[in-house]
């Protein structure tokens, strides 16, 4: 589960860039419609699906929104795919599930980077 405080709302029409603050983390999600309740300041939890996370070993350009710098805490291997627990920093922690072929050089307590398109962010609910 993520808790993050909203930093700042974009819109044009009906498109919405918010930009969230997590720890020293930083999440960007698009988003066509708000809920009056979402403002600037507003303390929210996070929906992210953990199919929708990629891992990278190395920091690089890329088009992604989000890339987070995250540790890897435990890896629970299935049969076809791998699920990965990450730690962002205190009581925070994101999953990642990949397939098995394409994971194979991520290990517990390895430092990389997650993933995370900003159109695959949404709020699951509004705390404050």
């Amino acid at each position: 589960m993520i808790q993050a405080k909203i930093s700042t709302i974009s819109s044009n029409d009906d498109l919405n860039i918010v930009e969230f603050e997590c720890l020293e983390h930083k999440f960007t999600m698009l988003s066509l419609q708000l809920s009056s309740d979402i403002k600037i300041g507003s303390l929210v939890v996070l929906n992210i699906k953990p199919t929708h996370v990629s891992l990278a070993k190395n920091d690089f350009i890329s088009s992604i929104d989000n890339k987070i710098k995250v540790k890897i805490k435990s890896i629970n291997e299935g049969e076809l795919l791998r699920c990965f627990l990450l730690d962002l920093g205190g009581d925070f922690t994101l999953e990642a599930i990949t397939t098995k072929k394409n994971s194979n050089n991520f290990f517990v307590d390895d430092e990389v980077f997650a993933l995370i398109n900003a159109s695959e962010i949404s709020i699951l609910k509004v705390i404050e």
